[in-house]
């Protein structure tokens, strides 16, 4: 499942924006527990200021989909029981 999150980022002088992006992915990575993040997109505020968006994709809601999809195979089968009472 996606999440997207909003977050401020300041840069020092003479730290350039993607070197801010990077420290702020990789901070995010950590605190967020997912190894997929994607910067969705950055807003200028002024030279420092910036708000960014991320979207961040966590693991957890596969596994629950492939159990989802395992649940939709047994109805299936109750399809076929359907079938043999006619």
């Amino acid at each position: 499942m996606i999440q997207q999150y909003f977050t401020e980022l300041q840069l020092k002088v003479g730290v350039t924006l993607s070197e801010g992006l990077e420290a702020l992915v990789n901070e995010a990575e950590g605190e967020l527990e997912s190894e997929y993040m994607e910067v969705v997109q950055v807003i200028k505020h002024d030279p420092f200021h910036y708000t960014v968006i991320l979207n961040v994709d966590y693991p957890d809601d596969e596994d629950e989909k492939e159990e989802e999809d395992e649940d939709s195979g047994d109805g299936s089968g109750s399809k076929g029981g359907s079938s043999k009472k006619k």
